[in-house]
């Protein structure tokens, strides 16, 4: 890390030449995916006909 006279830093280069770190994922576990999958899996859901609603859930 060069600096010229004036206390700047030569073209090219940074103050900082690792960069910021990167954030690191929050880990999910598999217990979590899975309870995730079935609640959603479990969840009713309209379906469309036409430009319509359906009345009943089926």
């Amino acid at each position: 890390m060069s600096r010229n006279p004036k206390g700047q830093f030569e073209k090219g280069t940074t103050g900082n030449p690792k960069g910021r770190p990167r954030k690191r994922p929050h880990p999910i576990s598999d217990g979590q995916i899975r309870s995730d999958f079935f609640e959603a899996a479990e969840m009713l859901v309209r379906k469309r006909e036409a430009d319509t609603l359906a009345s009943e859930f089926e």
